[in-house]
């Protein structure tokens, strides 16, 4: 039986099919777009389900699950994005919707929980029983896992390590809190920091680089 896995980010969707040791047979990404809403970023995630399913060969009744990796606050119980700042999804049952579209088993849950799951069972923290994952994207996203497990909390919150406050008062967050680590130190903000710099600074090697753009 094979798997669907998709990873929900801010800047692409990426998608793969993996056989039964895990092993990816097909993989493809399209860029997210998430200004556009919902609704048309899950329909790019179906559409890229199908194409994957048709570019190796197989069918739906080949699939087992569609598991889904997403930003943010997931709730896992039902499948739905409790808020994602960085795709600007609030209470969104994307398992629900994506599950209807093909009669399939679909697992939501937050990304870099997915990522230090995946670390544990395939990567960097194999044969460990407890170990912290740190995603640089978009934003910061951690995965905390003990005793082999995803540590969720009580509230399917914990991990967002990204979302810590390293400076009190200081660069506002997509999350709508001032000073977090993910204002700080992801890609967006690297890219911020980066514009400011090459603009104060006209003879910079990157401007001219660039291009000035």
């Amino acid at each position: 039986m094979h798997r669907i896995g998709i990873d929900l980010g801010g800047t692409n969707i990426a998608g793969g099919i993996c056989d039964a040791a895990g092993n990816i047979i097909k993989k493809a990404s399209v860029p997210t777009f998430a200004a556009r809403g919902a609704d048309f970023v899950i329909a790019d995630i179906i559409a890229l389900c199908r194409r994957l399913v048709s570019d190796s060969g197989l069918s739906f009744d080949d699939i087992g699950s569609i598991g889904i990796g997403c930003p943010g606050i997931v709730f896992p119980p039902d499948g739905s994005i409790v808020s994602a700042p960085n795709i600007n999804f609030t209470n969104v049952p994307i398992g629900k919707i994506i599950g209807a579209a093909f009669d399939v088993p679909v697992i939501v849950e937050n990304d870099a929980n997915c990522a230090a799951l995946g670390e544990a069972k395939f990567g960097a923290a194999r044969g460990v029983r407890n170990s912290v994952t740190i995603t640089l994207g978009t934003g910061i996203g951690g995965g905390i896992i003990i005793n082999g497990a995803i540590y969720s909390g009580s509230f399917f919150g914990a991990g967002e390590l990204g979302h810590h406050i390293i400076c009190a008062g200081g660069v506002a967050c997509g999350c709508g809190n001032l000073g977090c680590w993910e204002a700080y130190a992801s890609a967006t903000a690297l890219i911020r920091d980066t514009k400011k710099a090459a603009k104060n600074d006209a003879d910079s090697a990157i401007n001219s680089l660039c291009g000035e753009n």
